[in-house]
């Protein structure tokens, strides 16, 4: 417990030992100065919070694995996961990605290069069924197609990008010269242009919305500006 004084404590006598009996403290300082410019528990706090989410990771990691269809070691409850929008049959464990992702930011930061460098053409695999959508075949059947396509690819062993516009003319005479665009990933997150997409205007839409959000709240005094 600090004294009544940054630096030299006080003048008056206080009992520090009723205090620390009043306020529930486990003991005294020793020394008034180290009492405020200790911040050893800020390191300390987060030191053990990299640490627990180095665990946390780990483990959410092996119950990951654990829970694929290769290993069925565990099954998740349906309370902590869901079900794939594009495969009814697959089950997300989302919770645990969830936590697996979270626990990252406190011990990395991002470095987009190396995300960017670690894009393969096999991610855009669903926007070569969007193309289709696009040309007007109904999506189970552009879904059909664009896996017929990543098939090709790797009976041949290249990446899908590499196709030639005879492969994908095989596959579907919907292909057409402009099914180049589809390799962009520029393009690719750009598409999601609805509220709550990717698209960098939906994204500034987002985070107006939530500035002015915090904004109402401020005024309402739910929120204090620091």
């Amino acid at each position: 417990m600090r004294d009544f004084g940054a630096l030299a404590g006080n003048p008056f006598n206080i009992d520090r030992e009723f205090l620390r009996q009043e306020l529930h403290f486990d003991r005294t300082s020793l020394n008034s100065l180290d009492a405020v410019s200790d911040r050893d528990f800020i390191v300390e706090f987060l030191f053990w919070a990299s640490l627990l989410g180095v665990h946390l990771s780990r483990w959410a990691e092996d119950l990951i694995l654990y829970s694929s269809k290769e290993f069925g070691f565990v099954t998740l409850s349906d309370a902590y996961s869901t079900g794939s929008s594009l495969m009814p049959q697959k089950k997300n464990s989302d919770s645990l990605e969830l936590i697996r992702g979270r626990a990252g930011r406190l011990y990395g930061n991002i470095h987009p290069d190396k995300m960017k460098a670690a894009l393969s053409p096999d991610m855009l695999a669903t926007d070569i069924a969007y193309y289709l959508v696009r040309k007007g075949l109904p999506f189970r059947e552009a879904h059909g197609m664009a896996g017929l396509c990543v098939a090709l690819a790797e009976k041949q062993g290249i990446p899908v990008s590499q196709l030639s516009h005879k492969d994908f003319q095989s596959v579907s005479s919907q292909f057409e010269d402009d099914v180049v665009k589809v390799w962009d990933y520029d393009n690719s997150v750009e598409q999601y242009t609805a509220q709550g997409g990717t698209a960098k205007e939906s994204v500034q839409n987002q985070v107006s919305t939530l500035h002015a959000w915090l904004e109402e709240k401020t005024q309402a005094g739910v929120i204090t500006k620091k």
